[in-house]
């Protein structure tokens, strides 16, 4: 009787060794696979970090003062030829004033050609997100990137801290569905802490059928 029970103890001992064997690994797989994507998504935000600065540029109001600039050394080369002609040839003023022209047109020049050639990047990269649909929105693509970048950030937050929840262990000897198992914050709550603004126009639908359905 006393080698049948060490018998029986050495082989539930076995038993439970084997079971932690099998179930750590895939674990601790798992929570390293979900921390591995939890670190690749949160950088996004670092990768696009020049996009984030991007979108506080006023583009109309940058256009603008790249136009006033190229008009203002118009009318400045204009007072040069007609006004400034009556001056003696040798005035420093003069000097002065026409070398000041001739290094600002070549700053202005290449600031207008670089401003094409941005805003004609930033078209191309809108066209590739919308389709060629002709419409010119400007720098407002930097503005939903940026806006999406600060809901992902929010989303990875959450979850980060949702992993950090002890999970409850189910007692031996008790079947759970898939279906039962609770993860520390579900799904659903998080898409609510999310858009608060998708969960109040449900809940105004909801409201509104129950009307509709009542005598």
């Amino acid at each position: 009787h006393e080698a049948a029970r060490k018998l029986r103890e050495n082989q539930s001992t076995t038993s439970v060794q084997t079971e932690d064997l099998v179930e750590d690994p895939a674990q601790e797989s798992a929570d390293y696979h979900r921390n591995l994507g939890l670190q690749m998504v949160s950088g996004l935000s670092n990768e696009l970090e020049n996009v984030r600065k991007a979108s506080l540029i006023d583009g109309e109001n940058l256009s603008a003062a790249v136009m006033k600039l190229n008009h203002s050394l118009m009318k400045t080369k204009e007072f040069l030829d007609t006004d400034m002609r009556s001056l003696e040839d040798e005035s420093k003023f003069r000097d002065t004033l026409t070398n000041f022209i001739q290094h600002a047109e070549q700053d202005i020049t290449c600031i207008l050609e670089e401003e094409k050639k941005i805003m004609s990047l930033v078209k191309s990269t809108g066209d590739y997100f919308h389709g060629n649909s002709g419409k010119d929105e400007g720098l407002r693509l930097f503005s939903v990137v940026s806006d999406f970048l600060i809901m992902l950030d929010k989303a990875c937050t959450v979850v980060r801290n949702s992993t950090k929840l002890p999970v409850k262990i189910p007692k031996k000897g008790t079947l759970t569905s898939p279906s039962q198992e609770s993860c520390p914050e579900s799904l659903q709550d998080i898409r609510k802490q999310l858009f608060p603004a998708i969960q109040e126009r449900q809940m105004h639908y909801s409201s509104s059928d129950d009307e509709s359905s009542s005598p």
